[in-house]
């Protein structure tokens, strides 16, 4: 009962403002909860596209490596014809694969050959220092 008589000593406006609020919260809670689940959805569709595509480049390398095996070409050959196939691989239209080590150097770059064969940790660490400058 108390609170009915709290309310009855609010203005009839200030009611009708506080059921607003109410009205909009009770809708905005569900439209919050669809939204951070729709967001969970999409990272998780993305992440298990990602793993397919790295699955498929993989088998790819896997086919040379068995050529390589099985005495069918060298294993220059096979790390040859491996990096020309991967740097031919395109998803999306527009996104590319590239061959590191785990050093990690740079085995292989479809658009930037001038990358081939340079060691990325001091190229990262460069940028880092590039885009956030030590004072």
């Amino acid at each position: 009962m108390g609170i009915f008589t709290a309310l009855r000593a609010i203005s009839i406006s200030r009611r009708l403002y506080l059921l607003g609020f109410i009205i909009t919260l009770l809708t905005l809670i569900p439209l919050l909860i669809f939204a951070s689940n729709y967001q969970t959805s999409l990272l998780e569709q993305k992440r298990i596209k990602t793993r397919h595509l790295v699955e498929t480049a993989s088998s790819l390398l896997d086919n040379f490596y068995q050529q390589e095996q099985q005495g069918g070409i060298t294993r220059a050959q096979a790390q040859q014809a491996a990096k020309q196939a991967i740097a031919g691989l395109r998803y999306e239209q527009k996104d590319y694969f590239w061959i590191n080590d785990m050093t990690p150097t740079m085995i292989m770059h479809p658009f930037k050959p001038a990358l081939d064969g340079q060691d990325l940790k001091t190229r990262m660490a460069m940028r880092c220092l590039l885009l956030w400058p030590i004072q």
